[in-house]
């Protein structure tokens, strides 16, 4: 079964995924199908949706059914044991972040044995990583946790960048996946202990114009308007209104209605 390092770390983030859907199910009070559903979406659903994106067949579980009885076993044995846990949601973020780690680098690895280019072989690893725990939260109707405030995506796109970095400089596979691990698993452990995250975005007050843009926006309308209806000509009104511009316009014969429209117009703006 551990035919290779990669192989070891591979198994190890199917376990840890698995059992934090099981206890993502446990938390929810779910019969043992539930747990058996959450804990084996989550060990291969990004594996899965890996395999699919980049065309590998047989998907990995279906050629390795090992790796689908492993999840279901996990599930089960997480059934009983659960209600001995005392933090059940502290364990889901530390396995959790394991798995993360493990599987950024493992799916970049599998991107990279296809013969993806490089910055694929790194979305994969981030998919791999990322959306087992996706599906994970949706089933166990609670806010997911890429939406967490500490760094939780960047871990995993360290971890892949790191290997294929690595990989890319003729580093064994093996220290590869070893020095994206940790990254990814060091990055996400700090979130997790002392809180680290992203400058993020903060919503702010619409920016209103100022008075003198806001006049000149509508002097401009008003002047289009008074294009077609007015002829040049002397006005009596307009140092009471709008000086300058306006100076020669009047209102024509033909078009009194738009010249008294004109005016109301005026006459709020200078209000």
């Amino acid at each position: 079964m551990f035919q290779s390092g990669i192989a070891f770390l591979d198994w190890l983030g199917i376990v840890a995924f698995a059992v934090t859907g099981a206890l993502a199910a446990s938390r929810n009070e779910m019969d043992l199908v539930g747990f058996v559903l959450l804990g084996t979406v989550t060990g291969i659903g990004g594996g899965t949706l890996r395999d699919l994106l980049l065309d590998i067949h047989p998907i990995l579980w279906i050629e390795h059914p090992a790796y689908l009885a492993v999840c279901v076993g996990v599930s089960i044995g997480i059934f009983f044991v659960a209600h001995l846990i005392d933090s059940r949601y502290r364990l889901i973020l530390w396995l959790d972040a394991v798995g993360l780690a493990l599987f950024a680098a493992v799916g970049a690895e599998r991107a990279i044995s296809s013969h993806a280019p490089f910055i694929v072989a790194v979305t994969m690893g981030v998919i791999t990583a990322c959306f087992g725990g996706i599906i994970r939260d949706v089933l166990g109707q609670q806010r997911s946790i890429i939406f967490s405030r500490e760094i939780y995506v960047t871990a995993a796109l360290a971890a892949a960048a790191i290997f294929v970095v690595m990989a890319a400089l003729g580093a064994p596979r093996e220290v590869a996946l070893v020095a994206g691990f940790a990254a990814g698993f060091g990055l996400r452990a700090g979130a997790l202990v002392r809180g680290w995250s992203l400058p993020r975005y903060r919503a702010r007050p619409a920016q209103l114009p100022s008075h003198t843009s806001r006049t000149n926006e509508r002097s401009e309308y008003i002047e289009a308007a008074l294009t077609d209806g007015f002829r040049r000509g002397p006005l009596p009104w307009e140092a009471a209104f709008l000086p300058g511009k306006f100076a020669e316009w009047t209102v024509a014969p033909s078009e009194p209605s738009i010249g008294a429209s004109a005016l109301a117009i005026l006459s709020c703006e200078r209000i």
